[in-house]
């Protein structure tokens, strides 16, 4: 993130390719036929054969400050900006074909592999030097269209919380607009903390990968007794 810094700045670092690795040998129509996929399918039958395959992951940075006033911590108040951060993975996957015929149809053909993931967080920054340096916004994520947050966001104190919804549709145009809180206990979190590491990093693919396993409480078995309490708010009608 490039300094001075002002309210309303914007940056944006990348795309950066972390990872760029061709696979080639007996090994690619292994991973393929794994996926119930050949050379015929990808290339609608232009090509016979699969000789290689090219993973590209590149990363993208978004800072964004979004927000300024005065921040309490645990040394005093401070004036302060609130910098947004975002981060987009993207895998991407390319599969060398060729034309053992005509060698009209070779050439690189994308399989269904392609993802893009997002992480989101928030952190300070101040020009005071007493100001402890990018303390991380701890104590919430986002998990799709969800936002979980524990209790040591508020560790005992009082405060608002500001949502901002992004939607093609606007507020005119809905019948019912909901916000619904859910409480959940210490199983049910650890469950659902646990499922999102596993199917955003534990599944086994093209790329490899290390199974995580999924947090349980029930002994010589699988599966988990969980509890919530949900309260909804009706903002419209």
């Amino acid at each position: 993130m490039p300094l001075p810094l002002n309210y309303g700045a914007n940056h944006i670092d990348g795309p950066v390719t972390i990872i760029d690795s061709l696979i080639g040998g007996p090994t690619v129509n292994l991973l393929l036929t794994s996926q119930g996929l050949s050379a015929m399918l990808l290339s609608f039958g232009a090509a016979q054969v699969a000789d290689s395959i090219n993973i590209q992951v590149n990363m993208t940075n978004t800072f964004d400050v979004d927000a300024y006033g005065s921040v309490i911590m645990p040394n005093g108040t401070f004036n302060a900006l609130r910098v947004r951060t975002s981060v987009a993975t993207s895998s991407d996957v390319l599969v060398y074909c060729t034309d053992t015929l005509t060698g009209i149809g070779s050439g690189w053909y994308s399989p269904p592999f392609s993802t893009t993931t997002y992480e989101y967080g928030y952190y300070f920054m101040s020009n005071d030097p007493s100001f402890p340096s990018e303390i991380p916004f701890e104590g919430y994520t986002f998990e799709g269209d969800n936002v979980v947050f524990t209790d040591a966001l508020f560790n005992g104190q009082q405060k608002t919380i500001t949502l901002d919804v992004i939607s093609d549709l606007k507020y005119a145009d809905c019948d019912t607009i909901i916000i619904q809180f859910s409480t959940f206990s210490d199983d049910t979190y650890s469950y659902y903390n646990s499922l999102g590491d596993h199917s955003e990093k534990g599944e086994l693919s093209i790329f490899g990968g290390e199974v995580i396993p999924v947090y349980s409480n029930v002994e010589n078995g699988l599966g988990v007794l969980i509890s919530t309490n949900a309260q909804q708010i009706y903002l419209k009608p």
